[in-house]
Order: structure tokens, then C-alpha cells, then sequence
């Protein structure tokens, strides 16, 4: 990077921060995060800077080449099916219905790591079934998430089927296709098919 370069960004340094923020607000990525993003901005500036070449505002050049930088890591970050836990995301509440955070569940002295990582992964499936049953146009495949849920509740097959006044071999039909349709999601499937 030239003196020249150099000066142009240290001169729109605030294009730089503005575009991080507005791509935040725009996804719900909590504020905590912003030093991370801020970084990659800042990053990516420094070295795409060479590309400029004044025809338009340096500020949409910065929209311009932060969004894509964004959108790869994203990608990036999606094809390795990583999911971020945020620590003062809330994930469940305690016995007073009170919202816990990561953080605070993690702080209790009654709780080994282990109790904690696996109640926290049931939730990330329960929130994800609940999810594909949303998207789900099949009625026979909702109920199938429905019923999954109720299993991972810690309900039989039997008990599920009585609540559903059907047959049990209904309800394992119906688990059937609604696990068929995760079947994408490998590192799920580990999960599902404990169940």
C-alpha cells in the first residue's frame, strides 16, 4: 500500500466503521461482535485499496467490497457448518422463568461442562426442528417433526401416539419422512438418529 492509499483510508476511516454497523443492524449480528467485523473491514480495505480507481464515492467502493468479503465468510463459515453460541445469547430460562445466558449457565457451581454442552445441543436441535416443521409443506412430515420433539421430550412412541389418537406405526412413519428430510444435515443426523 502506497502513502497515497494509506491516506485515503485513514481519511474515510468512518466509512469503513459505518458500513460494519449497517451490515450488523441489517443481519442481527450482536454488538459484541463489531471488533471482529471491524477487523475483517478493515482487512479486506487495506487490501482491495489498490483496486480503486475514483470513478465512483470511496464510500461504495467500502459497501461494495466489505459486503462481498462478508458474504464469502459467511459462506466460508457455512460450508464448514459451524454454529456460533454466542455467550450472552439466552437459550433457555431457569426455574422462575428468567432468561439464562451461556454465560451465567456456564458460571453455575451445580453444572459439570458436559451436563451443560449437551442440554445446550438439545436445544440447538429442538430449535432446529422447529424451524423445519415451519418450512414444512407436508402434513404427514410436520407431524413427523412434532413428533420428534415430543421424543426428544422424553416421550415413547406409544405415549405419542396416543396423543395424536393415531397408531404407533403412524407416528414412526411419520418420524421416518421427517428424518428422510434432514437427512442433508449430516452432523445433525448423529443426533437425530440417537432418538
Amino acid at each position: 500500500m502506497n502513502s497515497k492509499e494509506k491516506r485515503l483510508i485513514e481519511e474515510n476511516i468512518h466509512d469503513i466503521e459505518n458500513c460494519v454497523r449497517r451490515f450488523m443492524k441489517a443481519y442481527n449480528i450482536p454488538f459484541s461482535e463489531y471488533d471482529d467485523y471491524y477487523q475483517i473491514a478493515c482487512l479486506t480495505v487495506c487490501d482491495k485499496v489498490d483496486k480503486y480507481n475514483g470513478t465512483t464515492k470511496f464510500s461504495t467502493f467500502v459497501n461494495v467490497i466489505v459486503k462481498n468479503a462478508f458474504i464469502d465468510m459467511y459462506r466460508k463459515n457455512k460450508a464448514k457448518n459451524i454454529d456460533v453460541l454466542y455467550m450472552d445469547g439466552c437459550y433457555t430460562e431457569d426455574d422462575n422463568g428468567n432468561n439464562v445466558c451461556l454465560a451465567d449457565f456456564l458460571a453455575t457451581e451445580n453444572q459439570t461442562e458436559n451436563v451443560v454442552l449437551n442440554y445446550i445441543t438439545n436445544e440447538m436441535i429442538m430449535e432446529y426442528l422447529s424451524m423445519a416443521r415451519k418450512k414444512c409443506s407436508a402434513e404427514t412430515t410436520a407431524r413427523g417433526f412434532n413428533a420428534l420433539e415430543l421424543k426428544m421430550e422424553g416421550y415413547s412412541g406409544a405415549e405419542i401416539a396416543e396423543l395424536f389418537g393415531v397408531p404407533a406405526n403412524s407416528v414412526r412413519s411419520w418420524m421416518s419422512r421427517a428424518k428422510k428430510a434432514l437427512l442433508s444435515d449430516g452432523e445433525l443426523m448423529k443426533y437425530i438418529n440417537a432418538i
